[in-house]
C-alpha cells in the first residue's frame, strides 16, 4: 500500500475530503471543530440507509476498543515470547499475525484507549496500512512527520485539512548558531566535522531538555519529528529563547538529494516518494536509510547509519579509479547543504 490517494466521505450534512500521503497522519485541534464527527460519519457509513458514500481506493475502517482487544492480546504474546524485537523472527511473527489487516486506511480517535500504547504502535509498524489518528496528544510512540499534523478547516458542510506547521519555517540551516543534532550517528558525525559547537542529543526525546541557550539550531529528522515538535516549540516560546529548527526529512535524504547523487536524478526526490514508500516503512526516514544503504552497498562509498563513511565528508580522492558512485567533488559540505542554507546566505555566495 502506498500513499498519494484521495479520501472523501459524503453525508447529508457533512463532507470530508483530503489526500493521504504517509503512513501516519494526525488530526488535532480544539473541540467542536469536526474531528469526532468524522469518526461518527465513518461509523455510520456501513449502514446503506444513511446514504453515506466513501471515495477511497482502499478499505476504510474505524479502530475501536472492541476491534483491537484480541489483536492486542496476540501482540503481547508475541512480544513476551520473542524478546529480541529487532530480530527477523519477531518481524516474521508480527507480519504473520497482522498481514490480514493490510491495505486499509484506518481511523482512530482519542476515545480509543490504546492509541498511545506500545501494542498499538506495533500494530501500526507491522501492518501495511495507513492511519489517520484524531488526537490532541502528541503520540510519542509513533514516528510521524511534523508535516503530517493537521487541523480541520470548515466551510459550510465541507471539511478539509490544513497543515498545522509551515514547512518553510524549518527548511533552512543557519550556520552561525550552536547545533544540537538529534542523534550521535552519521548525521552528527557529518555536522561535527564541518562545524564547531555541535552536540548530540542522543535521541529526539532528549532535545527538549537541552534547550537552555539562545542562538541554537536544532537539527532533527523531520520525517519522524511530529511527536516532539509541539513540546519543543512550547518550551522555546515559554522561555523566550532564540532557537530555530532545521527539519529535513532525514540526513539520508539530504545526501540523496544533494549533488553527490545528482547522476541518479534523485533531486527533489520527495516529489515521487509518496508513490513509492509502502506502509511497511514506519516512516520516510526508514525508507531513505534503506534506499541509500542499498544504493551504495557495492561501492567504496557504502553508507552506514551507525558510522559515517569518510567519503561523505572528506574530499573525493579516487577520481573514478576506485569503485564509487558519488559525483566527484572536493566540497562535500557545499554539495550536501548548499540548497538548505539561509536564503540570504545563498544570495551572498
Amino acid at each position: 500500500m502506498t500513499g498519494g490517494f484521495l479520501f472523501k466521505i459524503t453525508a447529508k450534512r457533512v463532507q470530508y475530503e483530503f489526500n493521504v500521503s504517509r503512513k501516519i497522519m494526525r488530526i488535532t485541534g480544539d473541540s467542536a471543530t469536526g474531528k469526532s464527527e468524522l469518526i461518527r460519519v465513518l461509523g455510520d457509513a456501513g449502514n446503506p440507509k444513511t446514504g453515506i458514500s466513501i471515495n477511497c481506493k482502499y478499505k476504510c475502517e474505524v479502530i475501536t476498543d472492541v476491534f483491537f482487544k484480541y489483536i492486542k492480546e496476540d501482540i503481547i504474546i508475541i512480544s513476551n515470547t520473542i524478546k529480541n524485537h529487532s530480530s527477523t523472527e519477531f518481524y516474521d511473527a508480527m507480519r504473520n499475525l497482522l498481514k490480514r489487516y493490510d491495505d486499509t486506511l484506518f481511523f482512530a480517535d482519542e476515545d480509543f484507549k490504546d492509541i498511545g500504547t506500545d501494542e498499538f504502535a506495533l500494530f501500526c509498524k507491522f501492518t501495511d496500512s495507513f492511519f489517520v489518528l484524531i488526537c490532541r496528544n502528541s503520540l510519542g510512540k509513533l514516528p510521524y512527520s511534523y508535516k503530517e499534523i493537521y487541523t480541520i478547516k470548515t466551510s459550510g458542510k465541507f471539511h478539509s485539512l490544513i497543515p498545522k506547521y509551515n514547512a518553510n519555517d524549518f527548511s533552512f540551516l543557519d550556520e552561525n548558531r550552536n547545533f544540537i543534532v538529534e542523534d550521535s550517528n552519521a548525521g552528527y558525525e557529518f555536522y561535527k566535522y564541518f562545524y564547531n559547537n555541535v552536540v548530540p542529543a542522543e535521541g529526539k526525546s532528549k532535545i527538549k531538555g537541552m534547550l537552555k541557550k539562545s542562538n541554537t539550531m536544532v537539527i532533527a529528522d523531520g520525517a519522524a519529528f511530529g511527536c516532539e515538535i509541539e513540546g519543543i516549540l512550547g518550551t522555546i516560546s515559554r522561555n523566550n529563547l532564540d532557537i530555530r529548527l532545521f527539519l529535513p526529512e532525514s540526513f539520508e535524504y539530504l545526501v540523496l538529494d544533494s549533488e553527490l547523487f545528482s547522476n541518479y536524478g534523485f533531486s527533489n526526490g520527495t516529489a515521487n516518494t509518496v508513490n513509492v514508500i509502502t506502509g511497511l516503512y514506519f516512516s520516510w526516514e526508514r525508507y531513505f536509510t534503506a534506499f541509500l544503504t542499498e544504493l551504495t552497498k557495492d561501492f567504496e562509498n557504502c553508507y552506514s547509519k551507525g558510522k559515517l563513511n569518510q567519503c561523505y565528508y572528506l574530499p573525493c580522492c579516487c577520481k573514478g579509479k576506485r569503485k564509487c558512485n558519488l559525483v566527484f567533488t572536493a566540497k562535500k559540505k557545499e554539495a550536501v547543504l548548499k540548497k538548505y542554507l539561509e536564503p540570504d546566505k545563498n544570495k551572498k555566495e
